[in-house]
């Protein structure tokens, strides 16, 4: 069986991680090829190429700003048995049009609260036109009952502690400088805690970016733009905790990664994250920044070792994978 997975993307965030991990992960028993769509021709050439090369898949790319319609027909759709397609619901009313629906799996990756309902609509018109579709929490639900719930999961091999002696501290935050993530809450958190920031900002077009490194490094913070796969591993593995201040989630790649390398989380109960840290057992869970300020204060004791056992045992490849490829109809 051939797969073709699509993200239509011009940034390489969780989602984007999480689809080349998918493909690197299959690539070993089946035909897999990655379609990554980036119509607003922004995608820097070397900021793809390090996350291609380091997935290991073999990847197209429509690039220079190309309409989705036109990005599509770059595809050589009619040759795979199975197409699998992230987020992007104008992709797939095109992909249903073109009669692609029976060999058709949309996945749906964030907070149902961010999704417009104008998606819901599509997908309440076109669901019996599909091959299938994949939610990664429970959040979906309500309006999506019979979807197959398949857990996000990362790279473990990659994403693991480092095998040297570490002495870990200060506190890491990754994500972008929008409503959701809450990056008032980030300032807040700075100007109380006495510890040691890096802030990772993924996506820095974002407006108003300018205006939040400035007010974060002025209170001391550390703000870098965009990391590599392997500037973020070191990240994650030289510092304590992990800060989370986002309003909705579903389930961050960010948790996923930082866990598996034994990152602590400290984290608003937004979206699935409750789900994912046990408060006390793996990582904490907060309501205001007062709160979060006294978690970044607490003893880690066992948590780091905890925060990796858990994604071992729910979002590892070795785990997660088999559930796709059942999905897909084909044999592990």
């Amino acid at each position: 069986m051939r797969l073709l997975l699509i993200v239509s993307s011009s940034k390489l965030g969780g989602v984007e991680k999480l689809v080349l991990s998918l493909g690197k992960a299959l690539r070993d028993r089946h035909t897999v090829d990655v379609a990554v769509i980036d119509s607003a021709g922004e995608l820097h050439d070397a900021y793809f190429e390090t996350f291609r090369t380091r997935w290991d898949v073999c990847t197209y790319r429509s690039t220079h700003g190309l309409g989705i319609e036109a990005a599509l027909t770059l595809l050589p759709l009619a040759r795979y048995d199975r197409i699998h397609l992230f987020n992007h619901f104008a992709l797939s009313e095109l992909l249903i049009a073109g009669g692609y629906g029976p060999k058709l799996i949309q996945s749906i990756h964030f907070h149902p609260e961010a999704m417009p309902e104008v998606y819901r609509d599509m997908l309440a018109v076109h669901r019996d036109e599909l091959a299938g579709i994949i939610v990664d929490s429970d959040l979906h639900r309500d309006y999506l009952p019979d979807a197959r719930l398949i857990p996000n999961f990362v790279d473990t091999d990659y994403f693991a502690p480092s095998p040297f002696p570490v002495s870990r501290s200060g506190v890491l935050w990754v994500g972008k400088f929008t409503a959701a993530k809450n990056p008032d809450l980030l300032c807040e958190i700075i100007r109380k805690a006495s510890a040691r920031f890096t802030v990772v900002n993924g996506v820095p077009t974002v407006p108003g970016t300018r205006d939040y490194r400035e007010r974060l490094e002025a209170a001391g913070a550390r703000v870098i733009e965009k990391a590599s796969a392997l500037a973020m591993r070191k990240l994650y593995r030289e510092h304590r905790c992990l800060l989370i201040t986002s309003r909705h989630e579903g389930t961050p790649i960010a948790l996923l990664e930082a866990m598996a390398c034994g990152c602590i989380p400290v984290s608003t109960r937004a979206g699935h994250i409750p789900a994912v840290v046990e408060h006390g057992n793996t990582g904490w869970l907060y309501d205001t920044a007062d709160e979060a300020t006294q978690a970044l204060l607490r003893d880690p004791c066992l948590i780091p070792d905890r925060c990796r056992e858990y994604i071992l045992a729910h979002h590892s490849a070795a785990v997660v994978v088999p559930q796709y490829e059942e999905v897909y109809g084909i044999a592990p």
